[in-house]
């Protein structure tokens, strides 16, 4: 989504939420120029990306920022954010409907390992899990 004036916040969110898209957004404002900071010219297009930032909060929309704000978008700096932003897309794309198998049970002294389940399946990434001694059980026939 990009600014390049302050922008109808409301619009924004509801443009988002009716095209029910559910792809990664980020949000870019264009810098204003310091020499234009009149009532005439004055776009203020950072106050208009918090504000459509809140709404799409409300809204329950993930959104991507970029560590400068506002960048122009013909600058080194939104070139790479961007070229992150792509990276973000391209994770997002491949752990959708993904499915992942568990062996065994995570043991009791490796907290750092856990994940929720009800997390993953809410954004369509499915767990089926297996028992190890399933596995185990034709090797010890042998």
């Amino acid at each position: 989504m990009s600014l390049p004036n302050f922008g109808d916040e409301r619009a924004i969110a509801d443009t988002l939420r009716l095209a029910c898209l559910e792809v990664p957004v980020l949000i870019q404002a264009t810098p204003d120029a310091p020499a234009k900071m009149t009532i005439a010219h004055r776009r203020d297009s950072f106050c208009g990306k918090m504000s459509a930032c809140n709404n799409l909060k409300q809204y329950g929309i993930p959104y991507s920022l970029y560590l400068v704000a506002p960048e122009a978008p013909s600058s080194e700096e939104f070139k790479t954010d961007l070229e992150w932003f792509a990276g973000v897309c391209r994770v997002v794309k491949g752990l959708r409907n993904l499915r992942i198998g568990a062996i065994g049970a995570r043991p009791a002294a490796f907290n750092t390992v856990r994940y929720s389940e009800k997390i993953l399946e809410h954004n369509g990434i499915s767990v089926e899990t297996l028992d190890l001694s399933e596995v185990l059980r034709p090797y010890r026939a042998q």
